[in-house]
Parts: structure tokens; sequence; C-alpha cells
């Protein structure tokens, strides 16, 4: 009886759903011209339910599926999806990954196209495995992915009802089967992206689990969303997607939608109507300005058929200058039915008068990397940022109707001669090396001239490849200085250890007419401090103590035309940290004298190099639209107010985190670029006439960060303006008639932040609860290690440390906080003195951090000496991990083939050093601020799944197999601290040598969280 049971009670069910069943059979096929399109899963379906559909064309709630009909199976089964290559975590230009599935039907990689439209949803019949370590996350990646051709994603996720479950919120549709309860899901698309895959067949969809951030350890030289964590439990029975009923393009009249005032930010939104719509519809843009603020437009109601194509045209009547994001809908009432997202800049009008004259310039692929290659699309682009120096691919024509001289530089004579034949306004530079090096070792190490260690040896392999370089060298000096006398001969755009080693054997001065820079910089602060020779900043100033130190002081330095490349991938800067930086960096390079600068490319690549640390530097994002970031914005605000502007002077702001730096107008008048480099700073500065963000916009007229009052002058009744700003890291032109005078730092004039030097003073965070592992108010609970360390001494090869002395004393109070730590380094102690000195607190008694923590922090009171807080855990393997930077193994970093050819590249053997850009490059652990601030630092760990790193795992080094095994102990605190720091071009001492340090706490966010883009 109970069998029978067991075989009645299902069917009595369905009996009793049946006349309400939502699940109808289909006769014929979806006409491919409607609204639905079914995609068909028997490529992919492998696994048998036992759900028990009777028929393979259904329909539920109106939505039409084509089930699977494949023998043996009734479902896609989503548990194989995965990142193929994940353990291998390559660091090729173009990943595997991103050129689609290796082979047909590859389960890990299951791979659907649909032709290409606008979609409102996509429509799943599905259900997740009741085996709860199966996760519940079905994801969608749509678009275009064919790796070195293009790679445009949009990604959307949603989870999945286990079968087990008798309901779900959102879910109204559910089928009852003997396999459990299968749900209609709808995952709303609602993207209008037809528009930018017209060049495209179809839409590729990638459908695979959760997508977690992967950034590639240990080079931290790949950003990306992978599949990365527990396999997907989700069955697919059907899957649909559904056209929206209106089909949406958005355009302008401006390439990239750059406005130039008095123009108006007018976008055309062509519509098409390819379904029936009920009741009238309207058009809805808002922008978001890059402070926030927001400017809305609608249009009137109107009416869409089958059939019907109709042009709108949305004005934003914006109130501020410079990058807003804009996002047009189209509503049904209150319903999306469909929405662009892009951005838009907002220029003034162009006054500049010596674009001519500018030393301004970026890279131009022009058409590799699925960039643009007509000339006309780029074109105003640069002419609008005031760009003089670009468009190598280009015309001598196109060139010149853009007012843009070709920017590369050639690397022998006969070159030159080429280029100059095809374009005689070339400017006649020549490069003496480009990205060359004479083997890793030689350049896995910090230039000799630092650390006081007796020169290089070279081995017979090195020697013979720097006598040839040294014949090739002289080769093409020669060679140019006979064809080309007036040109200009740089020496490399390679690593500073080539230029050392040449310096040293003597060079012919005569045959260099300046040592050529290339920094990478990457992720880095402008303001990184030596020995970091990858920063902008430290290179310029570690060239310039070669040249010295070798007898070479007559020979300026120049940059080269590929230089500086934050970048704005997942996980690496954000949108606005990457403008704050290029400003900054243009900033440096004019202290330097800089005569031509070229950070940045014109546009984000399209293709699988977009990932990479260099494909998402752009000004502009990535074609087709070519839409502005608000680097673009900040970069045509530069070169506006520098226009013709020469170099002044440094003012002196008595910190060494404010800076104020001068240029003198070619009209007359001044104009301060300052900005400090953590949170807020105020100063109060004199003859103030105005004062503009990196938007362009007047902050005296419009903007909280300043304030204004008139003073009587000492020396009788004459009255003078004092204007105090509020500077942060993002950049501020203060313009005046004359010099601004004195700057000094002010108190805070926020309304309720009292007297405090800067806004309130931060804290530390409570939420997730921390854990605390000490108030660091007792010494006793540490041993202060009086043994050099070293693997702090070696390891870091763009950063050797030595042994210092500091004084660590407990302090009762110290501006507001209560019981504290001092550290306080004593001189003089030996060594070099341009290496760090470090000193090591270990805990007595280890502290367990319970779960698993991801951040790692404590109070600081700094000085803005550049100072360092190094952390130091085992787990509970005893494998010890140090926020030093993950050590070189497996493959060397693939960008090395830019200075060795592939056979060296395949003979170097792994250094047991950090690997390049792995020595907390985003200078989270930095003490680059004075007064009291939260110090935190992600910590390491991996995914639940396969077990993925965390993206800050390339931070820290392990001395075993690299995975964490819980729980961490925390036992080491180690402090670095420098004797001067790098101001712009100057070696400075601090105004304070101590600094003060208060409750070290772990956290609990996710580590997506922690490890977001600064």
């Amino acid at each position: 009886m109970k069998l029978l049971n067991i075989i009645i009670g299902p069917l009595f069910i369905c009996a009793l759903l049946h006349a309400a069943d939502p699940l109808q059979p289909r006769k014929g096929e979806v006409p491919a011209s409607g609204l639905y399109v079914p995609v068909s899963l028997d490529g992919y379906a492998s696994d048998k339910s036992g759900a028990g559909f009777a028929e393979s064309h259904v329909t539920v709630a109106n939505v039409p599926f084509d089930l699977v009909t494949k023998a043996g199976a009734d479902n896609f089964f989503l548990k194989s999806a995965a990142w193929p290559d994940w353990k291998e975590d390559p660091s090729k230009y173009t990943a595997d990954y991103d050129k689609g599935p290796a082979v047909a039907g590859d389960p890990q990689r299951p791979m659907f196209k649909v032709p290409v439209a606008d979609y409102s949803a996509v429509y799943l019949l599905a259900a997740c495995d009741n085996d709860r370590a199966l996760s519940n996350v079905v994801s969608f990646r749509i678009g275009a992915m064919d790796g070195a051709r293009r790679v445009t994603l949009h990604d959307f996720s949603v989870k999945v009802p286990r079968f087990d479950e008798a309901k779900a919120a959102g879910i109204s549709t559910i089928i009852a089967t003997p396999a459990g309860n299968v749900f209609l899901i709808k995952v709303p698309l609602g993207l209008a992206m037809a528009q930018d895959f017209t060049d495209e067949w179809a839409l590729d969809v990638e459908v695979t689990k959760e997508l977690q951030l992967a950034v590639r350890a240990p080079d931290p030289c790949r950003f990306n969303y992978r599949p990365i964590g527990p396999p997907s439990g989700v069955h697919v029975f059907g899957m649909t997607f559904a056209r929206s009923p209106v089909q949406m393009k958005v355009t302008s009249d401006e390439v990239g939608h750059v406005f130039v005032e008095p123009q108006k930010a007018t976008f055309h939104v062509d519509l098409r109507g390819v379904g029936r719509v009920n009741n009238k519809l309207t058009l809805e843009a808002t922008a978001t300005a890059f402070d926030g603020e927001t400017v809305t437009a609608t249009t009137e109601e109107f009416e869409m058929a089958v059939g019907v194509q109709l042009r709108k045209h949305m004005t934003l009547p914006v109130k501020r200058r410079g990058y807003h994001e804009v996002r047009i809908r189209l509503m049904n009432g209150r319903t999306e039915v469909l929405r662009r997202e892009t951005t838009f800049a907002m220029l003034p009008t162009d006054t500049r008068k010596h674009r001519d004259e500018s030393p301004f310039g970026t890279w131009d692929f022009g058409g590799a990397h699925f960039t643009p290659s007509d000339p006309d699309l780029v074109g105003p682009l640069y002419v609008k940022a005031g760009l003089r120096y670009g468009m190598f691919n280009y015309s001598a024509e196109a060139r010149k109707k853009y007012g843009v001289l070709n920017g590369h530089e050639s690397k022998s004579a006969d070159l030159l001669a080429k280029k100059t034949a095809d374009d005689p306004l070339m400017p006649q530079n020549v490069l003496i090396f480009h990205e060359h090096a004479i083997s890793g070792p030689h350049i896995i190490r910090t230039p000799d001239v630092f650390t006081g260690r007796p020169a290089y040896k070279m081995d017979v392999t090195e020697q013979t490849k720097f006598d040839a370089m040294w014949k090739e060298a002289l080769d093409i000096a020669k060679a140019t200085r006979a064809q080309f006398p007036q040109a200009k001969l740089a020496f490399g755009n390679g690593n500073p250890h080539l230029m050392e080693e040449f310096a040293r054997h003597k060079f012919p001065a005569e045959l260099f007419d300046s040592r050529g820079n290339e920094a990478g910089s990457f992720m880095r602060m402008p303001e990184t401090q030596p020995l970091d020779f990858v920063a902008n900043n430290a290179s310029l100033w570690m060239d310039r103590q070669i040249l010295d130190h070798y007898g070479y002081k007559d020979k300026p330095i120049t940059q080269c035309y590929e230089v500086c490349y934050p970048s704005t991938n997942p996980g690496n800067l954000s949108l606005k940290t990457q403008a704050s930086y290029y400003v900054r960096h243009m900033i440096h390079s004019l202290v330097w004298g800089i005569p031509v600068i070229r950070p940045s490319c014109i546009c984000d690549v399209g293709n699988s190099y977009q990932f990479s640390n260099w494909g998402s530097c752009g000004l502009c994002f990535a074609k087709p639209e070519l839409s502005p970031k608000p680097s673009y914005v900040a970069m045509a605000t530069l070169t506006r107010q520098l226009d013709g502007a020469k170099f002044s002077r440094v003012i002196e702001t008595g910190s060494p985190v404010v800076y104020a730096v001068e240029f003198a107008k070619r009209e007359g008048g001044f104009v301060t670029v300052a900005w400090t480099l953590r949170g807020e700073q105020w100063i109060k500065c004199p003859n103030v006439a105005t004062a503009l963000d990196v938007m362009g916009n007047d902050l005296l007229t419009s903007d909280i960060r300043t304030t204004r009052m008139t003073i009587s002058l000492s020396s009788g009744n004459a009255i003078a303006a004092q204007t105090t700003v509020a500077l942060t890291p993002d950049p501020v032109f203060i313009l005046g008639e004359g010099p601004l005078g004195r700057v000094e730092l002010a108190k805070s004039q926020r309304p309720g932040d009292g007297d405090t030097a800067t806004t309130k003073r931060p804290v530390a965070p409570q939420s997730p609860k921390p854990v605390v592992i000490s108030s660091l108010a007792e010494l006793t609970e540490w041993q202060i290690e009086s043994e050099p360390n070293t693997e702090l001494e070696w390891f870091n090869f763009e950063c050797p440390r030595r042994k210092g002395d500091f004084e660590f004393v407990e302090v009762a109070e110290f501006e507001g906080e209560k019981q504290v730590l001092s550290v306080k380094p004593k001189l003089p102690v030996a060594g070099s003195p341009h290496l760090p000195m470090y000193s090591e607190l270990s805990l007595r008694k280890p502290i367990e951090l319970p779960g698993k923590p991801t951040e790692i922090g404590l109070m600081v009171n700094g000085n803005g000496g550049w100072g360092r807080i190094i952390f130091e855990l085992t787990d509970a393997s005893g494998q010890r991990w140090t926020s030093i930077g993950a050590a070189m193994k497996g493959e060397a970093t693939r960008w090395m083939a830019d200075w060795m050819s592939e056979k060296e590249l395949a003979a170097m053997k792994t250094m047991k050093v950090s690997d390049w850009n792995t020595n907390d490059v985003w200078q989270r652990s930095r003490i680059n601020f004075e007064g009291w601030r939260y110090l935190k630092f992600p910590l390491p760990g991996q995914y639940d799944g396969e077990g993925y790193h965390w993206p800050a795992n390339c931070n820290w080094k392990s001395t075993g197999d690299g995975v964490v095994k819980y729980p961490l102990r925390f036992t080491k605190l180690i402090i670095e601290l420098p004797e001067k720091v790098l101001y712009l071009n100057k070696m400075i001492a601090v105004p304070r040598a101590e600094v003060y340090l208060k409750g070290l706490q772990v956290t609990y966010e996710s580590p997506n969280k922690v490890f977001a883009a600064p």
C-alpha cells in the first residue's frame, strides 16, 4: 500500500493542478521576427532530473520554451560551468577565457548565441539542486567574447530556488514535477545594447555560475570578473530571451558626447516598435555630475506601435561642467521598458591660444586592439582635450586637420627618414633602445647607486649581450647624428638599470641628448616614493640621481611616447581616482621640466587586452561610443588652465602631503594647482580670483569646498580678500592676477567639524563587529626584535630595507586619542640613506583570529612621511603570511617580454623575490597623511569552491603553498619609516619624525568590498 500511495500521490496532485497548469503544449516554431527567442539547450544538456515534461515545445505563462530533446537528458545542469584555467591564473595579454570555449559544447564554458537586439529579459524554467553545497546562482555574460578581436560583456546574475522549496519571493509560476518544483524565473535585462553590436551577427551568451572579482597573482597584471566559487547547482529546463517591444538607440551630434559651451547636452533617441505596447510611453533622462548633482528631463507622453519609428530629442539642462553619467529610460507609466547608460562631458568654451606649443599628448593604437581607426572619430577628441601629440597610425593629412603632431619616436635614423618623408612635420626624435634589458636578474633589483652595494657583476651571457647593445647604441647614435644633426637622441625608454650600466661604462655624452624615461606607474599614486622605479615621479628622481652620480649632470630627462597607465579595469582604480592621478602625474612631470608628456591612451582598448595593466588607461571608454571618462575632462581642464603657462615655483605649504604648484600664464596672471593625498585639508590663500575643480567648475560660487572673507591689512586701511579652500586628492586650480604668496593650513570650514585641522576625526569601523588584536597601549605585550631580518632587507627588489633603531613609548594621550603608542626613529643608522628603516614588534602571545577575517587595520596618527605598516600572521599549517608582496613563481610575467626576447624570457629562472606590482602598489598601508586616520589592509584568503585566491593575495608573501588554512594567528607588526620623502623634485625631511599607533583589529566585510578600487 505504501508503494501505491507513493505512485498515486503525485498523480493526484497533478490532476488537481491540471486545470490551472501554467505549462501548456505548443505547436509550431516561434516566429523569428517575434518578441521571443527560445534557445535550444540540447548542445549542453546532459543531466536527467526526472522532471517528466511530456512535450518539448511548451508555453509557460505565455512565454514559449523549447525544452530539451536530447536522448537521456531533460536539462542543462550548470555544475561543470567554470573558469577552466583558474589555477594557471595566466598573465597573457589575450586571456584564453576571453576567447570563449576552446571546444564547442565544453560543459565548463556553456556558450549560446542570440540575434542582436535589445532584450527586456531572459526567462528560465529552472530549479536549483537540493545539495546545499552547490550554489543557487546563475550568471549571464552577454555581448561579444572574441579574445584578441573584441571582448564586450554585460553581466547579469540571479538566484534560483531549489527543487524542495515550496515558494520563492517574486516568483508566482511554479510547476510541480516528480523531481520537485520548477520555477518560471524572469531575469531582467532591459539594457539597450544592440547599438553597440551592429557589426556582430549575433550576441554571445555565456551561462555560468556566480561571478567574482579576479585579480591575478602574484603580479596583479590582469583584472577581471570570472566564474569563481562553489559549483552552480542550477538545472535549466528552458531558456527564452524576450525582445523589448521597443528597440532604442541613443546618439548625439558630438563624437564621444563631448559638448562644448554654449552647446547643450542633447541626445537623439531613435525608437522602433517591434511588439505591442499597452499605454503611452515617456522618455526620462537623468544626468549625474562628477560631484553627484542630478538633473532630469522628461518627454511628453507618446504612443508606439509595431513598425512605427520615432526620433525624440532630449536636452539635459546641466548646471555643472565636466563629466556626467546619463541614464535614458523608456518608461511605461512607472515601469521601465528599456534603458541606455552612457557618459558625456560638458566643457567650457575653448579659450586655448597656445595648443600648438602644448607639451601634452597621448598614446593612440589607431585601430589595433579594437580601437577606432577613423581619424574623424578621434581627431575631435584631441582638439577638445587640448592635446597636441598622438594619432600615431594616421596619415599626415589627418593629423594636420586636427592640429596633432605624430607623438611616436623612431628607433633608428632609417626609420626616422621614412617617417619624415611621409610627414615633414613629425618631430625629429630617436630612441636609443626601446624597452630593452640586459637580463631578468639585471632588472629585478634596485640600481646600485641607491643601495651602496658593489656594482652588479654581469655573467658571460650578460656581458655578451651588453657588448652587443653597446655597439648597437653607438651605431644608432652615430647614424642619427650624421643623417639628422638636429634630431634629439633619448637614451631609451627602458629601465633605469640599463641607463646605470651604460653610464657606469661612460657612454659618450655627445651621442645622446637626454635620458628617456618610461614609467608605467599603473595603480600607484603619483607621489609614490623611491625606490619604486615603476612609479612616475620616483623614477624621474632616480634617473636624475643616476645621471648626476655618473657624471651626466648636464643631461636633462625626457619622457617617451609611452608613459603612465593608471587603469580603471575591475578592482584596479576608480574612474575618479584615475582622473585625479593623471592631473597629478602631469604636474609632477612639469615640475621636472619634461618638454613633452604623453600619458594614457585616447580610449580604452576593446579586446581582451582591456583587462591588463595597460588596457583600461584610456581617457575615454572603448569604441564604438568613445564616451568620456572623468580623466578626459580632467585632462581638458589641465590643458586649458595651463595653456601657454610655464612652471614658476613650488609654494611652501608646511606639509609633506599638501601640494601647491604655481604656473605663470602667458597673458598674465598665475594658476596654482593644489591637492592633498588623503582625506581633506583646508588651506588659506590670498589674492585668489577664482578656484576651479578638475571638472572646470568655479568653486567660489558653487561649492562647499571654499569660503571667502575680507580682511584688513596690517599696513593700513587697505582691504584684501582671503580664500579658504578645501583640498582633496582631486586637484584644484587656483587663479589670481598675482602670485598667491603664502599658503597656510587651515581648520575645517564645514559646519559641525569644530576645531579639527581636517574633517571629523575618523574612527575605526565597528561593523561588522571587529576582533581586537591589541590596543597597542601596553608595550609589555610585545617583543621588540633586535636582530636584522634578511627577508625584509632583500625580498622587495624595488624597495630593499635596512634595520632601524626605533624608540617605542607608551603615550597617555595624543591629539584626542588616549593610550597610544609612539614610534620614533633614531638616527643615524647604518646603510644607505635611500633605504627605508624597519623595526619589528612580535606579540609575545600570538592572537588567534576567529572565522575568516578579510581586513586588518589600526588607527595611525601620521606624519606625512610615507612610512608603512606591515603585518605578519601564521595560518593553521604554520605557513607565515607577510604583507610585503607575493613571491615570483611559475611563468615569468608576460610584460617582461617587452624587455627581452622570447628565448631569454623562456630561459629566465624565477627569482625568489617579490613579483612586480605586489609590494602594496595601491599604497593602502602607507602613512602618507597627517593626523589620525584608520589605516586598513586587505587580508589573504580564498573563495569557496575551487579555492581561487582573493584579490588581495598578490600583496602577501607566504612561506608555503599560498593557500590560507584557518584559523589565522596574528604574530608581528612591522613599522617601516624612511629618513626623508620625495616632495615633487626634492627630498625633504618631515616636520615630525614620530608616528602614533592605536587599536589593531580585524574585520569581516566581503573580500571584494575590502579590495574595492580606490
